[in-house]
């Protein structure tokens, strides 16, 4: 179960991640030049890295907080 959330966690925070950088990708539809680059900004730039330390850190959580993190989700789980 720890190794599952513990992966769980991993890939939710490369999603969050891979968002701000899809975000960026030219949309083939849109009025912008399909050449255009669009950057992320200064505060996309600190969230995705924020995200990518958060992901490679989950190995650092205490087994005990991931254990209890799981049985708060389970019970409250209808409510999100």
């Amino acid at each position: 179960m720890l190794t599952q959330i513990a992966s769980d966690l991993r890939e939710r925070f490369d999603f969050a991640a891979l968002w701000f950088h899809k975000k960026c990708e030219p949309d083939a539809n849109s009025l912008l030049d399909e050449h255009a680059i669009v950057d992320l900004t200064d505060d996309e730039t600190r969230a995705v890295k924020i995200l990518e330390t958060l992901r490679d850190t989950i190995d650092a959580i205490p087994p005990s907080l991931i254990k209890r993190d799981g049985e708060t989700s389970r019970r409250y789980a209808g409510i999100v």
